[in-house]
């Protein structure tokens, strides 16, 4: 069954080396997923995310532009970060991959995140079943694109640690009704 994404309650965040001795971190404030959740059988799950490249933020304006500029992540030419899944392996009581195409910059490649999930029950007022779910993983950005000297591909690290919380909302009415799915907060 296709759930909602809060985004109210969810984030994309991310992490990297600068200069060999700091770690910047980040996230993206505008992100969008299709997710198809079945908490009791994670095999029959799937998700496409797109996440909108020009929201990234991290606390410094400067850093940001540079990071959207066409020397890093080139927003204007690869607007997006877009995720699909291929399959996802139930491990354990819980906890799963989720293989799929991470395309950044134009590029895709493979990757496996290793989440974990927690349903929460209905509760008794009726209101939506709801659950939540962390995944990560870590690239090498120059599986992506390649930074050139002169906008610091000597400080800037080549692992980026992703992780993404998501909340999820099942709305058995919404379904019922054929309504069509949107992201809490979108009008």
């Amino acid at each position: 069954m296709t759930w909602t994404l809060d985004r109210s309650r969810s984030s994309v965040e991310f992490a990297v080396t600068h200069m060999h001795v700091s770690i910047v971190r980040g996230h993206f404030a505008q992100f969008e997923a299709d997710v198809t959740l079945e908490p009791s059988d994670p095999s029959r799950s799937s998700v496409k995310a797109t996440i909108d490249v020009a929201s990234i933020t991290t606390g410094d304006a400067g850093r940001d532009r540079q990071l959207r500029s066409a020397a890093v992540l080139d927003a204007e030419h690869f607007p997006s970060i877009e995720f699909q899944s291929s399959d996802v392996l139930p491990l354990a009581a819980q906890t799963f991959w989720v293989r799929g195409g991470l395309t950044i910059h134009g590029t895709t490649r493979e990757v496996v995140l290793e989440g974990r999930i927690e349903e929460q029950p209905e509760a008794e007022s009726g209101t939506p079943r709801t659950a939540t779910f962390v995944v990560s993983t870590e690239v090498d950005r120059r599986d992506f694109f390649q930074i050139p000297m002169s906008a610091g591909e000597p400080f800037i690290g080549r692992s980026v640690n992703i992780r993404v919380l998501a909340h999820l909302i099942d709305d058995p009415q919404r379904h019922a009704e054929g309504q069509p799915h949107k992201a809490a907060g979108d009008s």
